[in-house]
């Protein structure tokens, strides 16, 4: 799975060298000269990559590939002379 992602992982690094020369180049053509032609690129080259990090914090890594939702949390209730307490056990931790 690590090796599909890395060559996934590809095609968006040849993209963006197509997405900053013609992104460049139109900016150039609107008039723009040196760091007015570059910044915007990168400034949503930035954006791109803290929505990307955001999107990382929900994925669940420990679910198995295909499967469909993650295990249930099941409680466990253990018995002690006083009241009893429920204690939540996890296999996740």
């Amino acid at each position: 799975m690590f090796g599909l992602l890395n060559g996934v992982g590809v095609f968006g690094a040849m993209g963006s060298q197509l997405f900053f020369g013609t992104f460049v180049d139109w900016r150039k053509g609107l008039g723009f000269a040196g760091r007015a032609a570059w910044d915007p690129a990168f400034y949503l080259s930035i954006a791109l990559l803290i929505v990307g990090g955001i999107l990382w914090q929900f994925i669940y890594p420990r679910r198995a590939i295909g499967e469909a939702t993650p295990p249930p949390i099941e409680p466990v209730v253990k018995h002690e002379a006083g009241p009893s307490t429920q204690i939540m056990r996890t296999d996740r931790d």
